[in-house]
């Protein structure tokens, strides 16, 4: 509108936070079916493709998480693995905890309601899930260094964020 510049109110941490805990779930449950495998053909690519990176894991940490379809799939394919779903929304994980009882999985997989920017703990996982994540943060470089402070030497972070311009990259 010809010179004038718009003001913008900054989004801050909390603003943040408020918007996440909104009722995701049914976003994510329509991509799966009841086992929660995924039926969305782009939905099934990003996590075969996720999938494809994770050998042999002990004990993996899948970051903002969401309902945790990451963690349950895998929790299915790996038996002998450990899992920490953590995520900012502490209704996400609720409902998250619930699909994993529903599918018997429950007993390895840990929920933890934590900021990926602020996660307060110091194992090294061997496996870091941070998947659809960096795009809605204030500030993605934070959470790449809180991320790489927990890593160990042998520790692969699988990092995924959405294609600009769709699908097919153009």
């Amino acid at each position: 509108v010809g010179n004038r510049k718009m003001t913008v109110d900054p989004i801050t941490r909390k603003d943040l936070f408020n918007f996440y805990q909104q009722p995701w779930e049914g976003y994510w449950l329509d991509k799966v079916n009841a086992r929660l495998e995924p039926v969305d053909p782009l939905y099934r690519r990003l996590m075969t493709a996720i999938f494809n990176f994770v050998e042999s894991p002990r004990l993996v940490l899948d970051v903002a998480c969401g309902i945790g379809l990451h963690v349950i799939n895998l929790a299915r394919l790996y038996s002998k693995a450990q899992f920490i779903a953590a995520d900012i929304s502490y209704q996400q994980l609720k409902i998250g905890q619930e699909l994993a009882i529903s599918q018997n999985l429950d007993s390895r997989i840990k929920w933890l309601c934590s900021d990926i920017q602020h996660l307060p703990f110091s194992f090294q996982p061997d496996h870091i899930l941070c998947t659809e994540v960096l795009e809605h943060l204030l500030n993605p470089a934070a959470a790449l260094a809180g991320l790489r402070r927990l890593c160990g030497p042998e520790t692969r972070i699988i990092l995924s964020v959405p294609q600009v311009y769709g699908p097919t990259g153009m």
